[in-house]
């Protein structure tokens, strides 16, 4: 064992104590605490870590965002969240292409936020055409509200048992002065969205619910 090769020292009550020996105990005294620190205080390697990115941000040597190149940033994208897709679009004598936004948010913060990163982009300030459908559970007036601080119009639609009525939605959309129009079939919704901002220049936003988001991605 490792604690049998260590060789015996003197100590004061032995006759054979000389300052040698004590500096040989200091220097294992002093290995041991190291040692105990290193294994049972590891939150100390941590901070000076901490430290050192710190002095490297100051010095402008940090790893940061200048690694992850917009290629890499789209890669790691969830499928449905934050995904853009430029969809060309033919019609008699016309041949277009059209911005498409497909994000499954189906709360308010999260809608907020992606519009929010959206708007960061030129092409994004443009008015846009959202194709919508909210589940019974969720916050619809929520929601929409959002909405009402960017220029848009939506085609409300359903994809199933879960959705709460277009018709419902409707409602509540013109409540608040949004422009809005229903259509059942979500795909049909999805190509009148298309059409529309060819014509206007808008863009298409696929929104509130993952389920519509899933059908679009599958057409």
């Amino acid at each position: 064992h490792a604690c049998k090769s260590i060789p015996a020292v003197a100590t004061p009550g032995n006759h054979q104590f000389n300052p040698k020996a004590r500096g040989f105990c200091s220097s294992l005294l002093e290995q041991f605490q190291q040692k105990c620190v290193a294994v049972l205080r590891p939150e100390l390697r941590e901070n000076k870590e901490i430290e050192h990115f710190r002095d490297s941000e100051k010095n402008g040597n940090a790893l940061g965002e200048q690694l992850l190149d917009p290629s890499t940033i789209e890669a790691a994208r969830l499928p449905g969240r934050l995904e853009k897709l430029a969809v060309n679009v033919t019609s008699p004598g016309d041949n277009a292409k059209v911005n498409v936004v497909l994000d499954g948010a189906h709360v308010p913060f999260n809608l907020a936020a992606v519009l929010s990163d959206l708007s960061q982009d030129e092409k994004y300030r443009a008015p846009c055409i959202a194709v919508m459908s909210i589940a019974e559970d969720k916050d619809a007036a929520g929601l929409l509200s959002t909405m009402t601080r960017h220029d848009m119009s939506i085609i409300f639609t359903t994809v199933g048992a879960r959705s709460r009525s277009p018709e419902q939605l409707k409602t509540i959309a013109d409540t608040l002065g949004l422009l809005s129009i229903v259509m059942l079939d979500p795909l049909e919704a999805y190509q009148e969205a298309l059409a529309g901002a060819t014509e206007s220049g808008a863009w298409v936003l696929v929104t509130g619910s993952l389920y519509l988001v899933g059908i679009i991605r599958a057409a």
